[in-house]
C-alpha cells in the first residue's frame, strides 16, 4: 500500500468544503427549535381560533335551519353520514403494524 491509499481517508469534510465547517453553537440550535415550535404552536392556535369563531358563528343558523326542518331532511342527512363514516371506518384495514388497534384510541 502507498500513501494515497491513505491520503483520501486522512481529508475530511471540513476540508473539502470549508462552509461546511461552520458549527451552530448550543444557543442557536436550541433559539431555532424554539422559535419553530413557537411558530407551529401560534399557527395551531390561529386555526382553532377560527375553527372556534366559526362555530359560534353556526351555531344561531344550525338552530334556526333545524327549527325550519319539518321534513327532517337534515335528520336523514346526518344519519346517512354516519352510516357512511362507521362503513369507511369497519372497511379500512388494522393491525398492519404492531399498534394498528391503537387507531381508535385517538
Amino acid at each position: 500500500m502507498s500513501v494515497a491509499h491513505f491520503l483520501a481517508i486522512n481529508v475530511s469534510v471540513a476540508q473539502l468544503y470549508p462552509e461546511a465547517a461552520h458549527m451552530e453553537t448550543l444557543v442557536l440550535q436550541l433559539t431555532r427549535q424554539l422559535t419553530t415550535s413557537f411558530f407551529d404552536d401560534f399557527l395551531k392556535f390561529i386555526l382553532e381560533v377560527g375553527r372556534s369563531t366559526a362555530r359560534v358563528v353556526a351555531t344561531p343558523i344550525n338552530r334556526i335551519a333545524n327549527a325550519c326542518d319539518v321534513a327532517g331532511v337534515l335528520e336523514r342527512r346526518r344519519f346517512a353520514a354516519g352510516v357512511r363514516r362507521r362503513a369507511r371506518q369497519m372497511q379500512r384495514p388494522r393491525g398492519r403494524w404492531p399498534f394498528g388497534s391503537l387507531s381508535e384510541l385517538t
